[in-house]
């Protein structure tokens, strides 16, 4: 099994293949498994926020326990153990949330973490669908109606063509503060997205 469904305690959206998926849940991410009848495959975190309940209903599965004082968020400590356990394509739950902000960043920039050892990634919510694109690479996003931003991770992210979108751009460096590429529109059944040089995060995103 390479395909893994990492679940954290924020917004928890259950993917379509979450069946085709190993799980792992991550401390609090444990109580959506509760909730949402999900087997996980390993239990990960310092199960600081997952309730005593759902330990305890889990209590037969592999679980790795963390102190609470330590250098990486229990999400960065799932990750990783997918990587032990061989993934190439990870979806990330519960891992956006408009109550920690600071956490909802991190996991975002956790993607590169996988982009970087050419793992396909992605984090979702009930609204919200994000991964990375890094330079030399192109991506073709399929319409859902949906808006589509894209947000640079770097000072510069060069050489960014968008085609087939309401607002095109060809060869464009994005900078670092500005609202350019926020919520346009794929004009066909189809956008492409391609980068030169740098990161972006490219988020497909409904009201």
């Amino acid at each position: 099994m390479d395909k893994f469904l990492i679940i954290g305690s924020g917004d928890f959206c259950c993917p379509s293949d979450f069946k085709e998926r190993c799980v792992i849940a991550c401390d609090g991410g444990l109580d959506h498994c509760a909730a949402h009848g999900i087997d996980p495959y390993r239990i990960i975190g310092d199960m600081d926020s997952v309730s005593p309940e759902s330990l305890g209903h889990f209590k037969d599965r592999q679980m790795t326990v963390f102190p609470v004082k330590k250098d990486k968020t229990d999400i960065e400590l799932g990750i990783e153990l997918a990587f032990e356990l061989g993934a190439k394509d990870i979806v990330l739950t519960g891992v956006l949330s408009g109550t920690r902000l600071d956490h909802t960043l991190c996991n975002i920039q956790l993607l590169k973490k996988c982009a970087d050892r050419g793992i396909a990634a992605r984090a979702i919510n009930a609204t919200n669908d994000i991964f990375l694109l890094k330079g030399g690479m192109s991506a073709d996003i399929a319409d859902t109606g949906r808006y589509i931003s894209v947000m640079p991770l770097c000072e510069r992210a060069e050489g960014l063509t968008m085609t087939g979108f309401e607002y095109p751009l060809c060869g464009h460096t994005l900078e670092l503060g500005t609202s350019l590429c926020v919520s346009n529109k794929i004009s066909g059944k189809k956008g492409t997205v391609s980068l030169d040089k740098g990161v972006i995060a490219i988020i497909s995103a409904e009201d």
